[in-house]
């Protein structure tokens, strides 16, 4: 790719269309250290692919602490009802 014989591709509209990440991961994926790049698209198309993966496994997990805590939360308060019920119980045969 050179900008002076106008054979590379204009970043700003390859961010507009694939996003960032996936533009600099194409990019770093597809260049080996010290090589010239031969631009392909399709790297693009495979950084996009890849970052929407991380990002959804990343909200899977969200989801599972979000449930695990409220999950936690119930059973602590069952926990305390429980409790609270032994209490009662106990303090109606004394009286």
């Amino acid at each position: 790719m050179s900008k002076s014989l106008g054979n590379s591709p204009d970043l700003l509209e390859l961010i507009d269309k694939y996003g960032a990440d996936a533009v600099r991961f194409g990019i770093m994926i597809a260049a080996p250290a010290g090589n010239d790049l031969l631009f392909d698209e399709a790297s693009l198309e495979q950084g996009r692919n890849f970052n929407n993966k991380i990002w959804n496994a990343l909200k899977l997990v969200k989801m599972w602490e979000e449930n695990l805590m409220v999950s936690s939360a119930m059973a602590h308060q069952g926990n305390m009802i429980l409790l609270l019920n032994g209490c009662v119980t106990a303090l109606m045969r004394q009286g």
